[in-house]
């Protein structure tokens, strides 16, 4: 497998700037991360081992924020629904992708990367769902 490197919209981890004190400007970075991953993904299959470290980080941290919620346990509960819902389809999308990456036939391959940045996406829609929950309880304000 050829060595990977990071792109422009990868974050090698985290990067202090001058917003990182601002809970909503975090937010707003992690929403701009899980929406290129995919984007990242398809654009160069070399990626599929950061994308999948890059998404397992995002949502250990989402995991933390979640825990770290106060108010309603049902509300949680939900977010952890969502979250393992995000790790389950991101696991899916990574079966698929390396599915695509094996087929013999250049339609098989791009039908089996479409159907694996579909899956991607809903891992994604499943993570932004509990940033955008995160957010109303911190009062950011939403896209």
């Amino acid at each position: 497998m050829t060595p990977i490197t990071p792109t422009a919209t990868e974050s090698a981890g985290p990067v202090p700037s001058e917003n990182s004190g601002d809970p909503c400007a975090v937010l707003d970075k992690m929403q701009a991360s899980l929406s290129t991953a995919v984007v990242d993904l398809i654009a160069n299959p070399d990626l599929a081992t950061a994308f999948e470290t890059e998404f397992d980080n995002q949502v250990a941290l989402l995991n933390d924020l979640v825990s770290s919620l106060q108010g309603d346990s049902a509300e949680q509960q939900q977010l952890q629904v969502d979250l393992d819902a995000a790790l389950l389809a991101k696991d899916e999308a990574l079966n698929k992708f390396n599915e695509a990456q094996e087929a013999e036939s250049a339609l098989s391959q791009a039908l089996g990367m479409a159907d694996a940045a579909l899956s991607a996406r809903d891992a994604v829609t499943s993570a932004q769902r509990v940033l955008d929950a995160v957010g109303n309880q911190l009062t950011c304000d939403q896209p």
